[in-house]
């Protein structure tokens, strides 16, 4: 009877997952696994949770896990190399994807995966052959198109990326990758407005996006709204409180608020994690000015 109970519980939290609801599943997947052995399957669903909330590194993890334990899982390979390319790990990807693209399966799946590495390395030739063999394998894939896309950004060509994005939301205009695809296309044009809309049909979803809540807090800044920007800095940041990149934005909206504390706190946790960030230096250097701290701002200024 309990397990049967640990099953229906299981059942009702992936149905959450499912409906949308996210975050609440996150929640409830810590407190079964809190009370309950480990379930494998579970597990990767659990990972998929992380993933759509931005927490790549937590996903990671679960997956990692998943791959050394239960290797059957075959998908498992897949969505920790997909995390690895998020926390922008190419080298780790490649190496994760040795096994899917050695099984003899014809997916198009760990092609494109390798294609994403492949970009991240500026590796654009091995990237297209990836490309090519993906295209044989599934030739009207959706996700072929976006990673020529991709190439075509990687290239410059944004005109001919921005046709193919507009082509997938012709079809589904709710497609969470072209519209963040095509939002990058905007950021290049500064229409920051319609960077905002787009990143807001995202965001509506997943609200701890972490590359849709960038976007949303760049475009916020460049026009000048920094109220808005902060309140979405600090959802950013809840989501990934170790993340460089989400600090540096929180950082910056706490000092353009003129919250001269918070953004200090902000920029020395940023330091400890990367001793060498330019912004982080330039957050604190600019805290401690405001502060009346002239000595620390001057010394923060030449640390670099």
């Amino acid at each position: 009877k309990g397990g049967s109970s640990a099953r229906e519980r299981l059942n009702t939290i992936i149905s959450m997952q499912l409906d949308g609801q996210v975050q609440q599943a996150h929640d409830a997947y810590v407190r079964h696994f809190e009370e309950h052995d480990i379930d494998y399957p579970a597990l990767n669903m659990f990972g998929l949770c992380c993933m759509a909330l931005g927490r790549y590194d937590k996903a990671s993890g679960l997956f990692q896990h998943i791959v050394e334990h239960a290797p059957v899982i075959e998908e498992a390979f897949l969505y920790l190399a997909e995390c690895y390319i998020e926390m922008s790990q190419p080298d780790e990807a490649l190496q994760t994807l040795q096994t899917p693209l050695q099984s003899g399966k014809d997916s198009h799946k760990p092609h494109l995966l390798a294609a994403r590495a492949h970009i991240l390395n500026d590796n654009r030739d091995a990237a297209m052959d990836c490309l090519e063999t993906a295209s044989g394998l599934a030739s009207d894939a959706t996700d072929i198109l976006l990673l020529i896309a991709t190439l075509h950004m990687a290239c410059e060509n944004s005109k001919e990326a921005d046709g193919i994005y507009k082509r997938i939301l012709f079809d589904d205009p709710q497609h969470l990758e072209a519209l963040l695809g095509q939002s990058e296309v905007l950021v290049e044009a500064n229409n920051w407005d319609a960077v905002i809309v787009n990143c807001a049909l995202v965001l509506e979803r997943y609200p701890h996006h972490q590359r849709a809540r960038f976007l949303h807090c760049t475009a916020l800044s460049k026009l000048k709204r920094f109220g808005e920007m902060l309140e979405s800095a600090k959802i950013m940041a809840a989501a990934m409180p170790e993340g460089p990149r989400a600090l540096e934005v929180l950082s910056e909206a706490y000092i353009e608020t003129k919250d001269n504390h918070a953004a200090l706190m902000s920029a020395k946790r940023l330091i400890d994690l990367e001793p060498e960030n330019l912004i982080a230096h330039q957050v604190a250097a600019s805290s401690y000015f405001r502060l009346g701290n002239y000595e620390k701002a001057v010394k923060t200024n030449e640390a670099l």
